[in-house]
């Protein structure tokens, strides 16, 4: 429904309705108010004819068609709350050879938004691994 309600506000909206209607969605509640304002204040920024190119390229992207060309390591960062599953992301590292997943408790989508310190710290961890390995 949210594609649906989105593909809506750009044929007829502006990049503010976007904007309102994604922090509502995407981070709700009062804890998340200031992230959500600092969020849609980047995404009022965005020019309409952009943001709809990048809406139409990911809602028509199928990833499976591209794996088998991926030809270095990749580590899939998983929000326990995200859209996509951890399991699936599990089975795209799995099918990548070279990836590998990692789920982080207690976030939502725009884990780089609400949880940064998070997420770098797993992104560091990644790349001293990778290293690791390569060093082998």
């Amino acid at each position: 429904m949210m594609v649906w309600v989105r593909k809506l506000l750009l044929t007829y909206g502006n990049i503010n309705n976007v904007a309102k209607f994604m922090g509502k969605k995407l981070l709700p509640g009062d804890a998340l108010q200031g992230i959500r304002e600092e969020a849609q204040a980047r995404w009022r920024k965005m020019p309409l004819p952009y943001y709809r190119l990048m809406f139409e390229q990911a809602i028509n992207w199928h990833i499976l068609t591209d794996l088998a060309k991926v030809q270095c390591k990749v580590h899939l960062v998983s929000s326990q709350h995200d859209y996509t599953s951890y399991e699936a992301k599990k089975v795209l590292a799995y099918v990548l050879k070279l990836g590998s997943a990692e789920m982080l408790p207690n976030c939502g989508h725009l884990v780089s938004l609400k949880k940064p310190d998070l997420l770098n710290q797993s992104t560091s961890n990644c790349l001293v691994s990778f290293n690791a390995q390569k060093s082998e």
